[in-house]
């Protein structure tokens, strides 16, 4: 279960790395389609930063003399980074919410009360994450350590491959 609630937050991540690419770098007011179409184009970079981290744990479990303790441990970490990203992950739910959802006034007190520090804190909570997923455990750090700055790089390579100037 660890595992499912991992990938949906990376995926979820991805797509709104690409969503942050674009967003501030188009002017025109119906910006809907633009903003699905820049959350499409962070989940293929995110599907392969998760998919390294894939690679690696299961490089992880296959070196193991005891697989099963093995997969304990790095069941173990996955609930502990989950432990640092879900209340983060919660918060930017909500001001997401607000800012697709809500008023012209609700949508600008959400990125500058929300998203817009949080966007701000997301390599420090990363990185967090990756400290406590790797707390007791060296397979834990590599896996969580791969996952981590993979997804952080899923941003610059979307805003580098498709927003380099302003529309």
């Amino acid at each position: 279960m660890s595992v499912v609630l991992l990938v949906a937050l990376g995926m979820v991540d991805a797509a709104l790395a690409g969503f942050r690419a674009s967003n501030g770098r188009n002017g025109r007011i119906r910006r809907r389609a633009a903003d699905l179409r820049a959350a499409r184009r962070g989940l293929l970079p995110g599907a392969l930063a998760l998919a390294a981290s894939a690679a690696v744990a299961l490089a992880v479990l296959g070196a193991a003399d005891d697989r099963g303790a093995r997969y304990a441990e790095l069941d173990a970490a996955a609930w502990r980074m989950l432990a640092v990203l879900l209340p983060y992950a919660g918060i930017v739910a909500v001001s997401m919410l607000c800012y697709l959802a809500g008023s012209f006034r609700l949508a600008t007190l959400a990125i500058l009360a929300g998203l817009g520090p949080l966007t701000m804190a997301r390599p420090l909570l990363v990185a967090a994450g990756v400290i406590a997923a790797g707390w007791t455990t060296p397979a834990g750090t590599a896996v969580a350590a791969t996952a981590g700055s993979a997804i952080l790089l899923v941003e610059p390579y979307v805003h580098r491959r498709w927003y380099r100037t302003p529309i």
